[in-house]
């Protein structure tokens, strides 16, 4: 974990082309800070190594594609859905820009204690990932910037970083409001799973219950937000 050898992270943009956006101009861009060959790579690496697993371990995961197909095909042998059934998609705008640090840094130590094997602290693991995120150092137009807001979505351990963060804080509030929606104790989500900042849903209920549904999903986090479609 020694940076001997290391240089600064740079900043880079990919583009959503898939998103919608006027002929003739500039997609909406996902910034990126690389941390590839970075001072905080191989910290990165480390952590991403003892964090992996337990971001994995929840209801709601969604793994790939495959793994989804495999969900839609065993709805699709019955029992047949209601006529009230609704397919859902939700995306959190800007998930990782918008997680909060202090936040996310005591989620992370939390799930960390819920590990049966705890050779490496999780007080030492969480402090490697709050210097991965604290000293994420970029590159950028010649200059060196530091990021203060939101997650450094070119670490390594990003994305389970992410995943554990929006298991604990969203995805429970997310499930009782299916249950405060939905009628003879059952819940109004017969599907509910995520892909990182991606939700994929089967919704039973009027349209109208389900945007109030929704309106309730928005109240849930100060700036994590939902879009839908249905």
């Amino acid at each position: 974990m020694n940076p001997e050898d290391k240089n600064p992270s740079k900043f880079y943009c990919n583009f959503k082309i898939h998103k919608p956006h006027e002929l003739m101009t500039t997609p909406p861009p996902r910034p990126i800070i690389s941390g590839s060959g970075s001072i905080t790579e191989n910290i990165g690496i480390f952590v991403e190594k003892h964090i992996n697993d337990i971001s994995t371990h929840h209801t709601s995961y969604l793994q790939d594609t495959p793994h989804f197909l495999r969900i839609i095909e065993k709805i699709n042998k019955g029992p047949k859905l209601p006529p009230n059934a609704m397919v859902v998609t939700s995306d959190l705008t800007g998930a990782y820009q918008n997680i909060p640090q202090k936040d996310r840094i005591d989620c992370l130590h939390e799930a960390l204690e819920d590990r049966t094997n705890k050779e490496v602290s999780s007080d030492f693991i969480t402090k490697l990932m709050e210097l991965t995120q604290s000293s994420n150092i970029f590159e950028f137009n010649s200059d060196l910037w530091k990021q203060l807001v939101g997650v450094a979505m070119g670490v390594h351990p990003a994305p389970s970083y992410a995943n554990i963060y929006l298991a604990r804080r969203i995805d429970d509030k997310v499930r009782e409001l299916g249950i405060k929606y939905g009628s003879g104790g059952k819940s109004a989500w017969l599907l509910f799973k995520r892909f990182l900042d991606d939700l994929i849903k089967i919704f039973v209920g009027t349209t109208k219950q389900l945007h109030t549904l929704f309106n309730e999903m928005n109240k849930i986090h100060p700036t994590l937000k939902f879009t839908m479609n249905h």
